[in-house]
């Protein structure tokens, strides 16, 4: 038996920090309109030698509605050392199911060379006192068809929490809403391992 493949201490911590299950906390009652939202994740590919895999489901439910955001990360070390988190997506007809994060050796019968990079939605990140943070650098990350337009992740990773900011901002980097989103904070309720 081969013995385990070594990562970088910080994509081992980052990987292990985003698995699990997350949620936000519960909306204040009889506020119909609140959202609820949702993180589970698991490792997979283990024995894979370029960086760390995990696969996320990133629910958002409303009153009336559902949206499942299910795609593949891989946290690895870039040329310079400095920590990626880099996004997949699944082509159209092989979505996994959801809830797919609950049984991890699903993605055992899937090619990683037929996900679809995330283009610019890597999210490049640096050691803080409590954990990681970082964002999307340029203006690839869910660009619009005109170029006037993209996605600006950022993304602080600690121990018991993950808080994602997510705004669409023109090509200046301004918000195209005046209207200010506040960062999501999911806190952990279980890890898996």
């Amino acid at each position: 038996m081969a013995a385990p493949i070594r990562m970088s201490t910080g994509v081992e911590q980052v990987r292990s920090w985003l698995c699990g299950r997350f949620e936000t906390d519960m909306p204040a009652s009889g506020i119909a309109e609140s959202l609820r939202i949702g993180w589970n994740a698991c490792p997979i590919w283990p024995d894979r030698e370029d960086g760390r895999w995990l696969y996320a489901e990133r629910t958002t439910v409303g009153a009336t509605s559902r949206t499942d955001e299910r795609q593949i990360h891989r946290v690895r070390n870039d040329a310079q050392g400095a920590l990626l988190v880099e996004v997949f997506s699944f082509l159209p007809d092989a979505m996994p199911p959801a809830g797919a994060w609950r049984t991890p050796d699903f993605f055992n019968r899937i090619d990683p060379a037929l996900l679809v990079p995330r283009e610019g939605c890597a999210i490049h990140l640096v050691a803080e006192r409590e954990g990681y943070a970082g964002e999307t650098r340029g203006t690839g990350c869910d660009r619009s068809a005109d170029g006037t337009t993209h996605r600006l992740l950022r993304m602080s990773i600690t121990s018991d929490s993950i808080t994602i900011a997510d705004r669409l901002v023109d090509a200046a980097g301004k918000p195209v809403s005046d209207a200010e989103t506040a960062p999501t904070m999911l806190r952990r309720i279980t890890a898996t391992n």
